[in-house]
């Protein structure tokens, strides 16, 4: 009985292992049909990837390759005027490097990051698919993809201008945060207004940038019916302007040249429908020993800060660590994405950060009578 029990169970792996061997067979086998918008990067031994682009607070460049997509070399070919020769990646193209290569806002080298974007129709296959060894942060199976058909859609160019003026837009929401946090005074107006000003310009070049003629006849040139367009700048720029927008509107700043118009339909910063019920808190934070409320946009624009708490009552262990009826607590630091997801998730969900702060740097910053006080915490 065992021995026909053994028999069959090893009439059944051997059964699914040829299955699985011929799925995979058929796996690989079979073209994929998909639409491609990225940066062709040359790496080493000139090969040329799909680069991923990514577009954040501070940074600009291309994402990782953990799926790494290749282009034949008549692709590579045809295409050659839009493929991104950047020494770096040459260099970074390893899949645990989250980012190959990006442009930080406080850098003023606009020539060592991908410039030129291209979306495509391709038809590929998997050619390789690794698991990685190694215990890196980053590490994951890499799969690589050879592009063997491919006709392109559209391609767009993000001029040098457009860079540099991303990055004053960025200095200047980083400024903003940073000179919110000071105590309210009429000198901390005048650097808001300057540093918003500095970024409304900033937003106006972006807006005002135009595909070049001669950019538009090299699309034509290598596919007559390929458009040259500006779509991920527009998306990025929005993006931008929304957060640049939510922020002088909290503040009631307005900046002497007036923001760009942009019509993109978007959701509002700020507001966050997939979370029910999350700018009603708990009004006692037993650790401080307050009774507290969230400030209305009246008190937000009277301290131009973007978020806080004012104390409306205070226990004995709060006198006992020093607070105040009337004190305003304000609960984001110097980090602009400390501010961004506070402004995205609602103040219950990072309410409990003032006490996991305080609890770790042993101190609260507060505001008291339009001056910036810092309690120290001893136990």
């Amino acid at each position: 009985m065992i021995r026909k029990i053994i028999i069959i169970m090893m009439i059944f792996f051997m059964t699914t292992f040829v299955s699985a061997q011929e799925w995979v067979t058929d796996f690989l086998k079979k073209p994929i049909n998909k639409t491609i918008t990225g940066f062709l990067c040359e790496g080493e031994n000139d090969i040329v990837r799909i680069g991923e682009p990514i577009a954040y607070l501070g940074m600009f460049g291309t994402m990782n390759w953990i799926i790494e997509e290749r282009l034949s070399e008549n692709h590579a070919k045809q295409l050659k005027p839009f493929i991104n020769r950047i020494k770096a990646l040459r260099k970074s193209l390893d899949p645990d490097y989250y980012y190959n290569n990006y442009l930080r806002a406080d850098s003023d080298d606009c020539k060592e990051v991908p410039t030129i974007l291209v979306s495509m129709k391709v038809k590929m296959r998997l050619k390789k698919w690794l698991r990685r060894s190694d215990k890196s942060v980053y590490s994951s199976p890499h799969s690589i993809y050879k592009i063997y058909s491919a006709k392109l859609i559209n391609a767009e160019l993000l001029s040098e201008t457009w860079l540099k003026a991303w990055r004053r837009l960025d200095q200047s929401l980083r400024e903003i945060v940073a000179i919110s946090l000071k105590e309210p005074t009429e000198e901390k107006r005048e650097k808001l207004a300057r540093a918003i000003e500095k970024g409304s310009k900033a937003l106006n070049i972006m807006y005002n940038q135009k595909v070049s003629k001669r950019f538009r006849d090299l699309v034509h040139k290598i596919e007559p019916k390929a458009e040259a367009v500006r779509t991920f700048q527009k998306d990025k720029m929005d993006w931008w302007g929304r957060l640049f927008e939510k922020f002088i509107n909290i503040l009631r700043i307005k900046p002497e040249t007036p923001i760009p118009a942009y019509k993109l339909k978007r959701e509002e910063i700020g507001k966050s429908p997939s979370r029910p019920g999350a700018d009603k808190i708990n009004p006692s934070i037993k650790e401080l020993g307050i009774v507290v409320s969230i400030a209305d946009d009246n008190l937000l624009a009277e301290k131009m800060v973007f978020s806080g708490l004012l104390v409306k009552k205070v226990l004995s262990k709060g006198k006992e660590i020093g607070l105040r009826p009337g004190d305003f607590i304000p609960y984001y630091n110097k980090s602009i994405d400390n501010v961004v997801m506070r402004l995205s998730y609602g103040k219950k969900f990072w309410i409990y950060h003032i006490v996991r702060d305080a609890r770790y740097k042993k101190e609260l910053k507060i505001i008291r009578n339009n001056k910036l006080i810092t309690i120290r915490l001893n136990k």
